[in-house]
């Protein structure tokens, strides 16, 4: 199955990026809307378990906020090529899926973004009980290459370009336990395996702001609906 999509957008400028009035930032701006434009080429294959997608998107009139954390507005087209590849496997009941996204953006004074993005989930599904209840148990994989990413500022609550500091370059595994009965979903996760091994690395989700070290989190979530 192959596709082609153009979609194009059209958004206002924000309150808060045209004026803001506090005692650390003032502005007082008239940027106008912003325009992108995203053409997807979709090839899709459902007897091999594969869908490859070929994103680009250009937008003008881009609004960021730069190395101050001042509100701008990009006078250059901002272009992002995104290749997007998931393949599934499946082999009784042992499910391995897959997704890569190679991107590139050449505009890196505006927008950064890592180069190469993955997740990864290796897990074992059965249903018991005369189909009734169904079960999972696996692993979660995520990384993506070192990139200098957005830093926070919490006057404004937006988040700013930045050189100083790279994020990522580090493996996130994560195991879980699900349990699911017709609405209902019961789950055990442990997040951030890998700092068991090394409890003094620390991760920076956004510079500046760590992420938490291994932690077990179990709930269940229950979907009430005639």
């Amino acid at each position: 199955h192959l596709s082609f999509e153009i979609s194009n957008n059209s958004t206002a400028p924000s309150i808060l990026q045209n004026r803001y009035d506090g005692n650390n930032f003032a502005w007082n701006n008239s940027f106008s809307p912003t325009h992108s434009q995203m053409e997807t080429i979709e090839l899709f294959s459902k007897k091999i378990k594969t869908k490859l997608d070929l994103r680009v998107m250009n937008i003008s009139n881009y609004i960021f906020y730069d190395s101050t954390a001042m509100p701008q507005q990009s006078g250059d087209l901002i272009k992002i090529i995104q290749l997007d590849l998931t393949k599934n496997f499946v082999w009784i009941h042992l499910h391995f899926n897959n997704r890569i996204i190679y991107q590139k953006s050449y505009n890196t004074n505006v927008v950064h973004v890592p180069q190469v993005v993955t997740s990864n989930s290796l897990f074992y599904e059965i249903y018991l009980f005369k189909h009734n209840l169904q079960t999972e148990f696996g692993t979660d994989f995520h990384y993506n290459t070192a990139y200098y990413g957005d830093a926070y500022m919490p006057v404004t609550g937006q988040f700013f370009v930045q050189n100083d500091s790279k994020i990522g370059n580090y493996p996130l595994l994560d195991i879980f336990l699900n349990f699911r009965i017709r609405t209902a979903r019961l789950f055990v996760r442990g997040e951030n395996m890998l700092n068991t091994l090394n409890p003094n690395h620390v991760y920076y989700l956004v510079p500046n702001y760590s992420m938490p070290g291994f932690v077990i989190k179990f709930g269940v979530i229950w979907q009430f609906f005639d």
